[in-house]
Formats: structure tokens, C-alpha cells, sequence
């Protein structure tokens, strides 16, 4: 299992887990999610993204970037955020690097 960093410039929908998985990861219940990644949801810093603004999302709030790895990406997003959410900014060319399992 390869890790390496991953550029997210589109909102993608993927499963992720916390930290790096190891050999263990996945065999307890519960650790792997489904997410929406959306670039634009990250924190002005970038160390930070938030969950569950969207249909689906099995993480909420926010979470350190650095302490997710994405698993697989399953798609492009075409999911619109829940209404009455605040504080969303789009920004053209967003980007949020993360680690990913190759």
C-alpha cells in the first residue's frame, strides 16, 4: 500500500479513513467513511476541511486534513450542500492535498 500526496481540485465523493491505514484498518467496524471532498470547504489555511455539509456525508464537522487518507475516489460530486449552511465561499481553483492510498 503506497501513500502519496493527492491534489483535489473538484469536488470528488470518496472513502477515507483516519491516519495512514495500516494492516489493521478495516477490520473493525466503522473505519472507512463516505465524504464529499469539496476544496472549497477547506479552511483558510488549508489544515482544516469540513464534513458534512453534504447528502450522504458520514463524517461531520471539521477535520484535520492531515490525519485523513482518501482510499478510493468514487466520483465527481454533482450533490448540492444542504440549505441553510453558512459560511461557504466559492473559490475558483480551489485545491486541497491529501494524503491518498495508490
Amino acid at each position: 500500500m503506497n501513500l502519496e500526496e493527492k491534489d483535489i481540485d473538484k469536488k470528488v465523493l470518496a472513502i477515507v479513513c483516519f491516519g495512514p491505514p495500516t494492516s489493521g484498518t478495516g477490520t473493525r467496524p466503522a473505519d472507512y467513511y463516505q465524504v464529499t471532498i469539496d476544496p472549497n470547504t477547506c479552511s483558510p489555511s488549508g489544515d482544516f476541511i469540513r464534513f458534512g455539509m453534504y447528502a450522504g456525508d458520514e463524517i461531520t464537522g471539521w477535520q484535520r486534513v492531515g490525519a485523513m487518507t482518501i482510499v478510493e475516489v468514487l466520483g465527481d460530486s454533482e450533490q448540492k450542500m444542504h440549505d441553510g449552511i453558512e459560511g461557504y465561499t466559492v473559490v475558483p481553483d480551489a485545491t486541497v492535498r491529501m494524503m491518498s492510498v495508490e
